[in-house]
């Protein structure tokens, strides 16, 4: 248990991203199936937020780096705690916000991956690979038992004030939150922190609003083929 939760980094990380994919590609298959289930749904929302407090307490064990990585700040990590607490207090707007934010989070948290250099197995590494997954499961089922509108203002008033509170904090502690002062990958050109923030705003502004837009055209086609089936069945009839 020593080795699990040290605090020593090995300089690097061993974990296989194409099992990792595979393993978040069956999860999707079968929260899908079962995504009307109410006890799955709790299931997800206590193991994801247990997991965000097994990593808080390990980084409490670090002083050094709690304040400038440890809080829950990060996008998918505010997800994580927003989702089922907007949920069970009946803020299904910013529910399903969070919950977009959560599947273009895992899915860029996996194309290029950031984990702590921990060697397998770390509490890390299962935080890593587990929040993700977890959170994507609990963001499908979210966007799927919960029927309210998400109106661009409201993406746009919600994005906003999550990236602006964030980084005050970064300037505050001089952390990378976020990664609004600093991208985790490299650029041909060096961003400072306004641009980051300004491009980040942006972005998540725009695929919110676009994978809200399809969905609910998706929708909308879903429920017209099936009245088109209801009405040719009750004809025959």
């Amino acid at each position: 248990m020593e080795y699990f939760f040290r605090h020593v980094p090995d300089g690097t990380t061993n974990f296989n991203m194409a099992s990792v994919w595979i393993a978040l590609f069956i999860s999707v298959l079968l929260v899908h199936k079962f995504r009307y289930s109410k006890l799955l749904l709790n299931f997800v929302f206590g193991s994801m937020l247990c997991l965000q407090l097994l990593l808080i307490y390990w980084y409490y064990g670090e002083p050094s780096t709690f304040l400038h990585e440890g809080l829950p700040l990060f996008h998918c990590r505010i997800a994580a705690i927003m989702i089922p607490l907007m949920y069970y207090m009946n803020q299904k707007k910013i529910a399903v916000y969070f919950s977009w934010l959560g599947i273009i989070g895992t899915t860029l948290a996996f194309t290029i991956p950031d984990p702590s250099r921990y060697v397998w197995p770390h509490i890390t590494n299962v935080t890593y690979i587990g929040s993700h997954i977890l959170l994507m499961c609990a963001s499908i089922m979210v966007i799927e038992n919960v029927e309210t509108g998400l109106r661009s203002i409201d993406i746009m008033s919600i994005t906003l004030a999550m990236n602006t509170l964030v980084l005050a904090v970064d300037l505050l502690l001089k952390a990378n939150y976020c990664y609004l002062m600093q991208l985790p990958f490299k650029l041909w050109f060096t961003p400072n922190g306004v641009i980051i923030f300004i491009i980040m705003t942006f972005l998540l502004i725009c695929s919110i609003s676009f994978l809200q837009k399809e969905y609910e055209i998706a929708c909308k086609k879903n429920l017209a083929k099936k009245a088109t089936i209801k009405d040719d069945t009750d004809y025959l009839q």
